[in-house]
């Protein structure tokens, strides 16, 4: 079962603590990627009803 595997592997990433530090320093480093238009529900279904064509 391959997919199980892959489950468990995705469930073990929510057990991954960070320190103040650490969680800090993710912080400005996202807070510095610049984000080009807008990412709404309905821009995501529209992708998704263009990759069923």
């Amino acid at each position: 079962m391959r997919k199980q595997k892959r489950l468990e592997e995705n469930f073990g990433a929510a057990d991954v603590f960070l320190s103040e530090d650490e969680y800090e320093g993710l912080e400005k480093a996202l807070a510095g990627i610049l984000i080009y238009g807008k990412r709404t529900d309905e821009d995501i279904a529209k992708l998704h009803r263009m990759a069923e064509v």
